[in-house]
């Protein structure tokens, strides 16, 4: 559940922390024309986005996106972390609390130069781009639903950062990493894959998403390839009569494991279940649209075709 109350609270608050506002140089003001050191981005929210450079300091509320920070070697340029970045790396830098509803009073104490968030129509952090910009605080804000969004994102992030190279060459790699995940499962037989998550109904994701498209890479046929929205909830029914050979399940708690599928009524119907062809992936890789997704892939080509990866390296 999207909690706004935060958001709303640290607008109420933000006349109570006035001294606060002047300890980090915020003057209450909007932000400052264009200028000759300054980059200009259009974010996924349609906003041209006026950002100071060089940029040394950077607050990320997306997890995929501080992946990326660090995979481009500019972990130094972030200031905080939320309660979700679990990189022992990161462990040092200050909590602002949760992604989606960060203090506004620690963001603001930080002194970023850019904040980097979510663009989505119900996501709160559109909320929070009106609050920081009246105190001269940008943010730039992301939807990544494809693949394609993730290799945008990276170029976008490395230009921030003056790491334009970098971001080339982790792309390089990445798609070099998927092309060697397709190598291995190339001419093998697709089995029907469902990837689900939530509650009742679960949610699935179509092939307009960056996880359908990894499910379809590794070797699988997604039995949900279309949907009304990138990713939807499906009643167990629909589930059931598309007969997925293969069930892939996030890790975290309230998810079932196999003995209680088999003793469910409607999952234990599914052939995956029958078979024990059920995989769970740690939630946090497997829902992070950033530089670790060839590790998903991976470990969903293993899934889908064991045989064919036994040789693969551990790592990957």
């Amino acid at each position: 559940m999207l909690r706004r109350t935060r958001i709303a609270g640290g607008v109420r608050r933000l006349a109570a922390v006035a001294w606060l506002l002047a300890l980090v140089g915020c003057r209450g003001k909007a932000a400052p024309p264009a200028s000759v050191g300054t980059l200009h981005v259009t974010d996924d929210a349609g906003r041209v986005v006026h950002v100071r450079a060089p940029v040394r300091r950077v607050l990320s509320l997306l997890p995929s996106l501080t992946e990326t920070l660090v995979a481009l070697g500019a972990a130094e340029t972030l200031v905080g972390r939320t309660r979700y970045d679990t990189l022992q790396a990161l462990r040092r830098l200050p909590d602002v609390g949760g992604g989606l509803d960060p203090s506004v009073e620690t963001v603001l104490a930080l002194r970023p130069q850019v904040v980097l968030g979510f663009a989505s129509p119900h996501s709160p952090h559109a909320s929070l781009a009106e609050v920081l910009a009246r105190y001269g605080v940008p943010t730039l804000l992301f939807a990544i639903q494809d693949t394609a969004d993730v290799f945008r994102s990276i170029a976008v992030i490395g230009r921030l950062v003056g790491r334009e190279n970098e971001a080339r060459a982790l792309a390089r790699r990445l798609r070099a990493a998927f092309d060697s995940v397709r190598r291995v499962v190339a001419e093998r037989p697709r089995p029907r894959v469902a990837y689900l998550s939530g509650g009742t109904p679960p949610y699935t994701a179509s092939n307009t998403t960056f996880l359908g498209q990894l499910l379809e890479l590794a070797g699988g046929r997604n039995v949900f390839p279309v949907l009304e929205r990138p990713w939807a909830p499906v009643s167990l029914e629909e589930v059931v009569r598309r007969r997925p050979e293969v069930l892939v399940l996030p890790t975290g708690s309230g998810v079932p494991d196999l003995a209680s599928l088999r003793r469910a009524p409607g999952w234990r119907d599914l052939p995956a279940v029958r078979t024990g062809r059920v995989v769970w992936i740690d939630a946090d890789l497997l829902h992070r649209p950033g530089p670790n997704l060839p590790r998903v892939a991976w470990a969903l080509a293993r899934a889908l075709h064991p045989e064919a990866t036994a040789s693969a390296p551990a790592g990957r």
